[in-house]
């Protein structure tokens, strides 16, 4: 209980640390003294944000954060706001279902007499639920009127479909697009997901990625068209499988190499990425392969050499409460 404990206070003070760093390098900045006051609530909001001003990252980042503080609100009686509008509104992929959490971003207050900001997140650190309720125990006794959190914390596992449901429905436009792909892969499928960053050369990510050459780009995706068979021929699959991926070479490839795969069709593109932010239909299909992973009846994430090994599989298994494995191949 002492190793624990001692753990805990590590993960804790470092945590504590870095969140202090990235509130005064990159929020506090923001926020400025003076100036109209325009909170009128009288209960104190909490605020996930996701609008640009910190590296937000993937889809799965920021589910889990705004999950985690969700949770963390509802328990301590805060009014609970989602300001998601980078790249995009939230609202245009998912809606409110039994909480009502949208607000407009000119009901967002950046005085400093009213508001301020907390950044948590989760850097590899265990405990991390544990770390995210004392920090904000601490940064949210000081009687602002928003607490503006920026987060992709884990630790709502065990609770994620449940949470993810209070929060959110999927917009008419998400649903009719499930429902036609699963038109055509039918009610009884796999899903297998492979996340290649800049591997194949197909768009550049924030981050010092490596891209292949030619030869070893056809070695991977050999590696992971043959995975795909493999698993097929030894689960004695029948049907088509569904397959997902942030690399349109490898969707390309693998379509015309086994006749039993589904891929989406069309662009693909990371939310972090600046360069199509204007064009929703990119941010869409984040939306659409979680719902059709959640609706698979077993999942794979399939990690081959450089790979990222991605969470996106894994939480859509989550929510839709089935069979989910790693295949991991170093």
């Amino acid at each position: 209980m002492t190793n624990i404990y001692q753990l805990l206070k590590y993960h804790l003070y470092s945590a504590k640390r870095i969140a202090r760093e990235t509130e005064r390098v990159y929020l506090d900045k923001n926020y400025s003294a003076g100036g109209t006051q325009i909170c009128k609530n009288v209960v104190p909001q909490v605020i996930s944000m996701v609008d640009g001003r910190y590296i937000h990252g993937g889809f799965t980042d920021r589910i889990r954060g705004i999950l985690a503080t969700y949770k963390w609100a509802k328990e301590q009686g805060y009014e609970y706001k989602i300001n998601w509008t980078y790249p995009y509104s939230l609202s245009a992929y998912l809606l409110p279902n039994k909480v009502d959490w949208v607000i407009t971003p000119e009901k967002v207050s950046f005085n400093k007499e009213e508001a301020c900001p907390i950044a948590v997140f989760d850097y590899k650190m265990p405990y991390q639920w544990q770390v995210f309720k004392r920090i904000m125990n601490e940064r949210t006794s000081h009687h602002y009127k928003q607490y503006h959190v920026y987060s992709n914390i884990d630790g709502v596992e065990n609770e994620y479909r449940k949470l993810f449901d209070e929060l959110f429905v999927p917009s008419p436009d998400i649903t009719a697009n499930v429902n036609q792909h699963i038109s055509k892969l039918g009610n009884c499928y796999v899903s297998f997901t492979f996340r290649f960053q800049e591997l194949l050369g197909d768009f550049k990510e924030q981050g010092s990625w490596i891209t292949l050459d030619d030869v070893d780009k056809k070695v991977l995706i050999k590696r992971c068209i043959d995975t795909i068979q493999r698993i097929y021929d030894t689960r004695k699959l029948r049907g088509k499988v569904l397959v997902t991926s942030d690399s349109v070479t490898f969707l390309n490839e693998v379509s015309k190499a086994l006749d039993f795969v589904y891929v989406i069709p069309g662009r693909i593109s990371h939310m972090d990425y600046k360069s199509d932010n204007n064009d929703n239909t990119l941010h869409m299909r984040s939306f659409i392969d979680f719902f059709l992973i959640a609706k698979a009846n077993v999942s794979y994430l399939v990690c081959c050499d450089k790979m990222y090994r991605s969470n996106f599989a894994k939480y859509a298994s989550i929510y839709g409460e089935h069979e989910y494995h790693e295949i991991i191949k170093r």
